[in-house]
């Protein structure tokens, strides 16, 4: 049976040993070492990433550990402060995951690595290339066992095989293979990690499509019904084809007092169909994200050029009974689709999910009778052992635009495990009645809101129209933290989830009962997101993220206010 290649546990606990460490003020057992060379205006370039061999599969950059970990610790002092003597650990953390646990003869200033290398049947190699204060000290520290290397004032070690050292020094080239944007993202960030996507398919390629195979076999014999297996199989086939158009990735970490911040680029080799799909794609203002309400759980919009990605998306459904998706897909384009957002809130036991969504197009007329015709194939569609029933309930004006309501329910046509979870779930998210769903037209926008009572259904219209006059302070504040412009827009309120989930789950028993529901929903959750933002770049992707300390300190305050009984905090 297939087994991916090992992460070894020491790149793990160089992530988690910065996440534990204290600040240090200076380096340990030596002195400050000045930087090896190269280009002082490429970062990535102008230390020891030049001496990594282009072959390298993974790749961590540890731009200054000192600074990293100052940076992490006074995160965590102003996020949870209660937590902070638990970093105590860190640094032992760090050494182990270098396997030099006092960092005997360690430069902490300069930048570190750790290399993954591909091998041909065999997991990768690890490799540690760490500016040495003292290479003879640096030794001791090691111990027996380990196969050292001293390239300038860095010095190449391995546990493994002392060949896979040969291929590190001047010259190695693993910079040139990356993405442009790639050195700004080094640049920028205390740690970076790149991964070098096609050399590692090079090498497990053929593990990991038996592995995928193999898999597809066991989804098919375990499926209800012929038209689950393939949909599983299409997925399957799906992650495949987006791997193999997959160039280098390289995503960024940064932690300030605060926020913690990341930075990914994924390139995409150039001619594939999702390279040019992406190529014709331009960033742009969420502005839809205006035209939803305010202090909702979360948030998603996307903006852009959709004719390419419609037509990318509408490839996927070949089946026969994925038409009525192909028709909404070709009446979407022909209508403009110019953008969308959405948001969603968790509720009560009765209709534990409700949310709403805008979609702004060119010509809205274009689409109302695809919609219309959607909604009625849908009705008794059987798909995957399920069948799903939809019922017009009448119409409502509200704020002036009328909504026409439909009721969507879900039932199991086959008695299988699989069709009788998924009723389950879907009476958990939407009710034992059924979903209800109002479709109405403002102006240029589709507006479509999912359960939620006559108050929320006055509220989303209000803001669909720009009648109201409400702004969305948090999440105004965690925008102003991110690029203006993009294509995916996505915020999650966690500590708000957390309460609302928790206590619709023990009222409807899906949990036991930890504490009283009325305790959870007492407790006052005071509004912030995590959130990130992507765009294309290219035939790249470039995804920028943040998690403030505001939002942790928010959940860990929710589980001292339960634990404690509190009312609010």
């Amino acid at each position: 049976m297939f087994r991916p290649p090992p992460i070894r546990s020491s790149l793990a606990a160089l992530a988690a040993a910065l996440l534990l460490a204290p600040a240090l003020s200076a380096p340990a057992h030596g002195q400050d070492l000045p930087a090896t060379g190269g280009d002082a205006a490429d970062p990535f370039v102008a230390d020891a990433a030049k001496l990594i061999p282009a072959d390298a599969g993974v790749v961590i950059r540890i731009k200054d550990p000192d600074s990293a970990l100052t940076h992490v610790t006074a995160f965590v002092r102003n996020a949870a402060p209660q937590y902070a003597a638990q970093t105590a650990a860190g640094r032992g953390l760090l050494g182990m995951s270098v396997k030099n646990v006092t960092l005997t003869g360690v430069n902490l200033k300069e930048p570190w690595y750790v290399v993954g290398v591909p091998r041909e049947g065999q997991p990768p190699a690890t490799v540690y290339l760490l500016p040495a204060a003292n290479v003879q000290a640096m030794q001791s520290g090691l111990g027996p066992g380990v196969s050292l290397k001293v390239i300038g004032t860095y010095a190449a070690y391995t546990e493994d095989d002392e060949a896979v050292l040969e291929a590190f020094g001047e010259g190695g080239g693993f910079p040139e293979i990356l993405p442009k944007g790639s050195m700004e993202i080094a640049r920028d960030n205390d740690v970076a990690v790149a991964i070098n996507v096609p050399r590692l398919l090079e090498v497990y390629g053929d593990q990991l499509e038996e592995g995928l195979a193999a898999a597809k076999e066991r989804a098919a014999e375990n499926a209800p019904n012929p038209a689950a297996a393939a949909a599983q199989g299409q997925a399957t086939d799906a992650f495949v084809n987006l791997l193999k158009a997959s160039g280098p990735t390289v995503i960024g970490f940064n932690a300030t007092e605060e926020a913690l911040t990341f930075k990914k680029l994924s390139a995409f080799r150039s001619g594939t169909p999702i390279a040019q799909a992406l190529s014709k794609m331009s960033p742009k203002p969420f502005a839809a994200l205006d035209r939803l309400p305010e202090d909702l759980d979360g948030y998603i919009a996307l903006e852009g050029d959709f004719q390419p990605l419609l037509r990318l998306a509408r490839s996927f459904l070949t089946e026969e009974d994925q038409a009525p998706q192909r028709e909404i897909l070709d009446a979407l384009a022909k209508a403009g689709l110019t953008g969308t957002a959405g948001g969603f809130q968790l509720g009560g036991p009765d209709a534990p999910l409700s949310g709403v969504q805008v979609t702004t197009l060119e010509n809205v007329d274009a689409v109302k009778p695809a919609i219309e015709k959607y909604m009625k194939q849908v009705d008794g569609m059987e798909q995957q052992g399920l069948r799903t029933t939809v019922q017009e309930a009448g119409t409502v004006e509200v704020g002036g635009v009328t909504l026409q309501k439909y009721v969507t329910n879900m039932e199991a046509v086959e008695d299988t495990p699989q069709s009788a979870a998924a009723v389950k779930a879907f009476n958990m998210m939407f009710g034992e009645d059924g979903q209800e769903q109002k479709i109405g037209y403002a102006g240029n926008a589709l507006v479509q809101i999912n359960g939620g009572d006559d108050a929320f259904a006055e509220e989303a219209v209000s803001h669909a129209t720009g009648a109201s006059d409400h702004t969305n302070e948090a999440l105004t504040t965690v925008a102003a933290m991110l690029p203006k412009q993009g294509n995916v827009f996505a915020a999650i309120d966690l500590a708000s989830l957390a309460q609302t989930g928790l206590a619709t789950a023990i009222e409807m028993e899906a949990l036991p009962p930890f504490f009283p529901p009325e305790t959870i929903r007492g407790v006052m959750v005071n509004s912030s997101y995590a959130a990130f933002v992507v765009r294309v770049e290219g035939e790249s992707i470039v995804a920028e993220g943040v998690i403030p300390a505001k939002q942790v300190r928010n959940v860990v305050e929710f589980g001292q206010a339960l634990q404690g009984g509190a009312q609010d905090f």
